[in-house]
């Protein structure tokens, strides 16, 4: 299959007027995300597009992941479903003072 790409100009022309649907689902979704804690080290996360799965049937949007900002690990944010674990050690970038550190599952190799 070949594709097409179309003239930004046309597609703007051609949204113009029409209700921004997906905007609030988007903002929704990235919320929920932003407010989850990782699995492994308690640090914030952020949501990222699975690349090897772009969408599921029945939804608008594309499949979000959840990345942890500190650790690097990625997880399913609805089940919390492990997808890679920890690429770095959230230790050494920390305040020690602030760290807790039962919250570090123990026999994870950072």
């Amino acid at each position: 299959m070949i594709f097409k790409e179309m003239d930004p100009k046309d597609v703007l022309q051609l949204l113009e007027g029409q209700e921004n649907i997906l905007a609030p689902e988007v903002k929704k979704h990235e919320d929920y995300v932003q407010k989850l804690q990782c699995v492994y080290c308690g640090g914030s996360c952020r949501p990222f597009v699975s690349p090897e799965k772009l969408f599921e049937s029945g939804s608008m949007l594309p499949k979000y992941l959840a990345e942890c900002n500190d650790c690097g690990s990625q997880f399913e944010p609805y089940t919390k479903i492990e997808l890679r674990g920890p690429q770095r050690n959230p230790l050494e970038d920390s305040d020690p003072d602030k760290v807790d550190l039962f919250s570090i599952r123990p026999g994870v190799v950072i």
